[in-house]
């Protein structure tokens, strides 16, 4: 099977849409399907880990303004402006990645706020004009108007996410995430300005490599997700994976995700947590509880919602 990604963002960037779009192509690839993924040429700043230098090298990787191939089926990132640059005719999976478009933004740029609104304007018709859609998260899988849907998970590759670090000396809470007020960026300020004086260890990851992210989340006591929405919870799995307990707020999305997460909606309620954490460590194996997000056991699911609807065309 020949499957094209179709992605508006660069690797480059590095957020949730490009790890998910790596994990699955590696695996395909693997596998022994033929993979390509296309992005837009655009230039945006480096948010999270460059995901293109790990790259099965089997996996194809173009950015160009037009997308489209001989494949079997395409996997398309959404977003409101899609046929504006998707020319492929082979059938077409949608995949809904984006919170600030299907639960909107409290605060944000001209830029989501412009997709926000010609969502709300077309973002209907356009996603009921492809074959399927795909949804990562049940919070907002009654939000998208298809008739044919598939809920799957993000799959996290977890022999890459694993524990390879000892925990840190002192106390250390780390943050992983944009640092804007979706992600709670302000509230993690304010739990660190609380808790200073303490020698609690508070670390924000930016421009780390995958090594380093992957120590980062191993040696962390405890990783603090205060997102105020969210499509998925990525980093949530992630650090979990490597042997991290997470504090985080109990929004739809993160309690969808069926995980032992210590919930905390406030500051004042997270700088508790953290003390309970300190004091009496939980004993649990995290790294368990979050294998069912692994591509191991995901994979394969995608693997049959891309060749079911590769299908369609016969």
């Amino acid at each position: 099977m020949k499957v094209l990604f179709s992605h508006h963002n660069r690797l480059l960037y590095g957020g949730g849409g490009e790890v998910f779009v790596a994990t699955l192509a590696n695996y395909l690839a693997r596998r022994g399907h033929r993979v390509e993924i296309q992005s837009l040429p655009i230039v945006q700043d480096k948010y999270g880990v460059n995901v293109r230098p790990e790259l099965d090298p089997r996996v194809k990787y173009e950015e160009r303004w037009l997308h489209g191939s001989d494949a079997d089926v395409c996997y398309a990132m959404y977003t409101p402006i899609l046929p504006l640059y998707l020319r492929s005719r082979c059938p077409v999976v949608v995949g809904i990645h984006a919170h600030k478009l299907m639960m909107g933004v409290n605060r944000a740029g001209p830029i989501p706020t412009l997709a926000r609104a010609a969502h709300i304007l077309v973002g209907g018709r356009v996603i009921r004009a492809y074959d399927a859609v795909h949804v990562n998260n049940a919070a907002y899988y009654g939000l998208v108007d298809h008739p044919r849907k598939y809920l799957i998970p993000n799959p996290i590759d977890s022999t890459v996410f694993r524990p390879a670090a000892p925990k840190s000396e002192r106390f250390t809470v780390l943050y992983v995430g944009r640092r804007d007020w979706d992600k709670g960026w302000d509230v993690f300020l304010e739990v660190r300005r609380r808790l200073s004086g303490t020698g609690i260890q508070f670390v924000a990851a930016k421009g780390l490599s995958r090594e380093q992210l992957i120590r980062a989340y191993s040696s962390a006591h405890v990783l603090l997700a205060p997102a105020r929405k969210d499509t998925f919870g990525q980093t949530i799995v992630e650090a979990m994976l490597c042997g991290t307990p997470v504090i985080t707020t109990s929004i739809p999305a993160h309690r969808k995700l069926g995980l032992p997460l210590i919930y905390a909606d406030t500051p004042e309620e997270m700088v508790e947590a953290i003390r309970r954490l300190m004091s009496d460590p939980p004993k649990m194996d995290y790294r368990e509880a979050a294998m069912k997000y692994s591509i191991e056991v995901l994979g394969p699911i995608y693997e049959g919602m891309l060749r079911e609807v590769s299908e369609l065309a016969r």
